[in-house]
């Protein structure tokens, strides 16, 4: 009877909890924005990674992103301190055939250990 009490303490204590996607762990995620100039003719003019460019991410199904970061000015980014769990990262490119000027572009992501490093291939976006 001891033994099961002491069971029950411990399942109640440790195997109950679930810790959802966010913040908490030691994965990360990293990555950079790599874009392609073109001109408002539609010719291109350069490529480059993008600085101070805005990346988002969205943790498991929430319907709004949970943190942002900027580019460095290499174009590089990286969300830190990650659980596993599944994870959207996205950014935003020109469209000059779109209803808006902007739309998303997304990156689905699977953490599957707690130290894991993902290396994102580079983002490409149009400007």
């Amino acid at each position: 009877m001891r033994n099961l009490l002491c069971f029950l303490i411990i399942f109640l204590v440790f195997g109950s909890c679930t810790k959802d996607e966010g913040e908490g762990g030691n994965a990360t995620i990293r990555g950079k924005v790599f874009v392609r100039d073109f001109d408002s003719d539609g010719e291109f003019v350069g490529e480059y990674y993008a600085a101070e460019k805005d990346v988002y991410i969205v943790y498991g199904d929430d319907d709004f992103y949970n943190d942002n970061v900027q580019t460095h000015h290499d174009g590089s980014f990286r969300f830190q301190y990650l659980r596993p769990g599944n994870y959207q990262i996205y950014t935003y490119t020109k469209c000059r055939t779109c209803p808006e000027p902007q739309t998303p572009v997304f990156v689905d992501v699977v953490i599957e250990d707690n130290d894991q490093l993902i290396e994102l291939d580079d983002i490409e976006v149009q400007d």
